[in-house]
């Protein structure tokens, strides 16, 4: 998989990509995205689901309602130049400052939940 963004690319070798459909939702921290950095984590989707889960900031929150669903066709209006982390597949964790810095890794523990 080579993930290309505004910041660089990165090249994941042995990794499929899985884009989520448009008429998935995304969970998406609204009053964090303009924090710096953005993470995202990505979990076996599940009902509609894509799965991920996207906060601006060092930690993400355990509150009910830090994440807000939103369609994936949607994600652009929020936050721009993620779309390429979401091909991701599950398992998945990325953290960039959309400038300079990016991060993808893999985290076995999502698949767990």
């Amino acid at each position: 998989m080579y993930l290309s963004t505004s910041v660089g690319s990165i090249e994941i070798p042995d990794v499929d990509p899985r884009q989520p459909l448009p008429d998935e939702m995304i969970g998406l921290a609204l009053d964090t995205l303009r924090t710096m950095p953005l993470n995202g984590l990505r979990y076996l989707p599940e009902q509609g689901g894509s799965g991920w889960y996207v906060w601006g900031g060092d930690a993400m929150s355990e509150a009910a309602d830090f994440f807000s669903p939103i369609q994936v066709r949607y994600v652009t209006d929020y936050v721009r130049d993620i779309l390429p982390y979401l091909a991701l597949p599950p398992g998945f964790r990325f953290q960039t400052d959309l400038k300079v810095r990016q991060k993808v890794w893999f985290d076995g523990s999502l698949l767990d939940v």
